[in-house]
């Protein structure tokens, strides 16, 4: 019977990776304003905190539809898109006005080198 300290590890070849998390991305107070007005959600007479919770959300579960660089993406989730610059979600879309606006995101991405 060989050593259990010499026996040499293998690589799991059935290794799942984790999902990508999104969790220090920072939520701006614009975002939260956007959500309100363009989803129509009165926030339970909580403040904003449900608001909060259902951005995280998304950006914890959503997929990465664009991606300049790890600072500047956008996901999206359940027809949300968040717009992502320099570490913090600074607006949200509803699909319709996302697909209108692509095309300038991206060119915001070119123009100011990723902000």
């Amino acid at each position: 019977m060989k050593d259990p300290l010499e026996v040499k590890k293998r690589k799991c070849d059935y290794f799942i990776p984790r999902k990508q998390s999104h969790s220090d991305i920072k939520i701006s107070d614009h975002a939260v304003e956007q959500y309100v007005a363009r989803f129509n959600h009165k926030g339970n007479g909580n403040g904003n905190a449900p608001v909060r919770k259902i951005l995280k959300s998304v950006l914890d579960n959503g997929e990465v539809v664009k991606e300049r660089d790890g600072n500047n993406k956008v996901l999206a989730y359940n027809g949300v898109y968040c717009i992502v610059k320099n570490g913090v979600l600074a607006t949200v879309y509803l699909e319709k006005m996302y697909r209108d606006r692509c095309e300038k995101i991206e060119e915001r991405w070119e123009d100011n080198g990723g902000e």
